[in-house]
């Protein structure tokens, strides 16, 4: 299903289910104040440029294990940096789970931008995107965990360090964690100051994360 720029003017559900498994396909997406997108189990989103949710909006993609929610470039086979990101903005709320992104970070940007504390990522792939996977402003502190990023130009950045973010229990692409100063020995996707990463999974998926009690993780010793 194609269709131009989109801007929600009222509650709206994206379903592949109902139209067969058919994908959607548009330019772009704004969801304007006081309403909400929601994305079921399953559907796949291609998109040409950007999903913006504004202030006091929504957005809601709600995979399962077996039906991730797609979020990638509507050119195929897609490659990183061919789509701008999916940007939560000040005061919007918002769920991503069980989320695949991938082919954004156009000109340098995040996949994934979010000012809001009131934003849930968690086991999404975040992965081949150009630019940084995740980007954290306005000192926001979402709730991003048992996800695997990997594969992308930078990991998590936060832009307002002394508002840490949690980060807990991510898979960064390798099992010795995020490249970090404090992680020396680290190889997976880098992560800023004023990201929590320990522990990290040292392994994608699996583990306490996937029964949905906690991860297997690992927490280096000031001797690593």
């Amino acid at each position: 299903v194609r269709s131009a720029g989109d801007f929600l003017y009222r509650h709206r559900t994206l379903d592949s289910a109902s139209l067969g498994g058919l994908r959607f396909e548009v330019d772009d997406i704004l969801v304007t104040a006081g309403n909400a997108l929601t994305v079921t189990a399953g559907t796949e989103v291609r998109f040409d440029d950007e999903i913006i949710v504004q202030n006091n909006a929504g957005l809601f993609a709600l995979g399962t294990a077996t039906q991730p929610v797609t979020f990638t470039s509507s050119i195929s086979p897609g490659v990183p940096g061919q789509v701008q990101y999916i940007a939560f903005g000040t005061g919007s709320r918002g769920v991503l789970r069980h989320c695949d992104v991938s082919s954004a970070g156009n000109g340098n940007n995040g996949a994934l931008i979010i000012a809001s504390s009131a934003v849930t990522v968690e086991h999404c792939r975040i992965h081949h995107n150009a630019g940084d996977a995740v980007r954290v402003w306005d000192s926001s502190q979402p709730k991003f965990t048992c996800n695997q990023v990997f594969s992308n130009t930078f990991g998590m950045r936060n832009f307002t360090p002394a508002t840490p973010v949690t980060a807990r229990y991510n898979w960064w692409g390798h099992s010795s964690g995020p490249q970090h100063s404090s992680n020396p020995s680290g190889q997976g996707n880098a992560v800023s100051d004023g990201v929590q990463f320990v522990p990290f999974l040292t392994a994608p998926g699996g583990g306490i994360c996937q029964l949905g009690m906690g991860p297997r993780a690992f927490v280096p010793t000031a001797r690593q």
